[in-house]
């Protein structure tokens, strides 16, 4: 969304160990023995499918909702 900052800044970026390579057009993101690439020109060039982040928004609350369900104490 571009009314909403990026969760990127530099507090996310030295936890998650990331390195963005200008040149090559990749960022690298590097969490626990695991790394991803991303290549930033190719992301450049997909649309703006506002539809995708919506339904993740939809599903995270909805399994925030059930966990509260399940963590509540019993009577």
């Amino acid at each position: 969304d571009d009314d909403v900052p990026l969760i990127l800044g530099r507090p996310f970026m030295k936890t998650a160990r990331m390195m963005i390579d200008i040149d090559d057009g990749v960022m690298k993101v590097g969490v626990q023995d695991e790394e991803v690439s991303f290549n930033l020109w190719e992301a450049m060039k997909h649309p703006k499918d506002k539809g995708v982040c919506f339904k993740m928004d939809a599903i995270e609350e909805a399994i925030l909702d059930v966990k509260k369900q399940v963590m509540k104490p019993s009577p």
